[in-house]
């Protein structure tokens, strides 16, 4: 079976917001291809990845611009191949060997031309090369000397200047053999993070199929607290402002700025997974057309009753009130209805 015959099931969600907790649910369906589950593929929304290579290539593309995206895409794609202590990298284990080879020959598929040659934007600025240029053009003036310019550095270029139609075309298939890298054992398959919420509809135009996205959205008290005050001081990286009101500015931009995608996509707030367990799990069965006897290791992976410690964190102290109270009125819209009381596995009210 190809790719498009199996379901490419995404979990995503707004940076801390618990999708997760989705992965580690579907771990325990055997069915589902989750060898990978642990592992965020980003070779496509990441800076200088494939949507923006989109952009580069389909909007104001002219010769310079074409060689930077092809070499920056290059270069991301080399950088993602072999672990060396970037926590995205080890395309050579989470997709193949081949990871490199794939990329080179998509590049090729959209190669207009390519020649060996320089642009100014590969020319290092140096005020000591300038003035050093300048004293060696007047001493040959004065001593009435010919001196033969200086060559300059040239590489090859590489120029793409594809049609949309060609540019979707080729980055589907490239799409598509990297999935199948991964996907050898020809089941539905899950991959963390490979579209974010806000890539969701501008994905739309690459026409892959069976595309199953589960977009987990979590209550922004829960989100900031968790940051500032658990992973910042454990010195993981925080992918939110620090201060309250930057946090609520940045949060709601992040919120507004995501286009609803046309396609299906399955919705799911992160406390609801834990405190309607059972009714959110057989939506999401539902949605992917698993049966509840394909639920082979339940809970194995995601015990709400451990889950649960994690709701409701910013309740737990007086110490986070001021800054509750300022995601209280700035974000309303997005706060999570819990009930008055909920219970830990170990008893523990909060």
């Amino acid at each position: 079976m190809t790719m498009s015959e199996h379901k490419i099931i995404i979990p995503t969600g707004y940076m801390g917001s618990g999708s997760s907790a989705v992965t580690d649910l579907l771990r325990e369906y055997p069915c589902l291809n989750t060898k990978n589950a642990d592992f965020e593929y980003i070779f496509l929304h990441a800076p200088g990845g494939l949507l923006d290579l989109e952009q580069k290539l389909l909007h104001n593309n002219n010769a310079i611009r074409s060689d930077e995206a092809i070499k920056t895409f290059r270069s991301l794609m080399r950088n993602l191949f072999v672990y060396r202590g970037w926590w995205p990298a080890g395309y050579n284990h989470a997709v193949s060997r081949d990871f490199l080879k794939i990329v080179d020959e998509y590049l090729n598929s959209i190669n207009t031309v390519s020649f060996e040659g320089n642009w100014y934007i590969y020319d290092k600025p140096s005020y000591l090369v300038y003035l050093m240029r300048s004293l060696r053009n007047r001493g040959s003036k004065l001593l009435n000397l010919k001196i033969q310019p200086k060559k300059k550095n040239v590489q090859k270029l590489e120029i793409s200047i594809p049609s949309e139609k060609e540019f979707y075309e080729k980055s589907k298939q490239f799409i598509r053999n990297v999935i199948n890298e991964i996907n050898t054992n020809n089941q539905d398959i899950v991959l963390d993070q490979l579209l974010l919420p806000h890539n969701l509809s501008s994905f739309e135009k690459y026409e892959i199929e069976n595309v199953f996205p589960i977009l987990v959205q979590r209550d922004p008290r829960d989100v900031y607290i968790s940051n500032k005050y658990y992973w910042a001081p454990m010195g993981s990286e925080v992918p939110y402002p620090l201060d309250v009101h930057e946090f609520c500015k940045y949060y709601r931009a992040v919120r507004e700025s995501e286009i609803e995608t046309k396609e299906h996509c399955l919705r799911i707030n992160f406390e609801d997974l834990i405190i309607h367990y059972d009714d959110v799990v057989s939506k999401i069965e539902s949605y992917l057309n698993l049966d509840s006897s394909d639920h082979k290791l339940p809970k194995a992976y995601l015990n709400p009753n451990q889950s649960i410690n994690n709701l409701r964190i910013f309740s737990r102290t007086t110490d986070y009130e001021r800054e509750i109270e300022v995601i209280n009125k700035e974000l309303a819209e997005y706060l999570y209805p819990f009930p008055e009381k909920l219970e830990s596995v170990t008893g523990e009210v909060f």
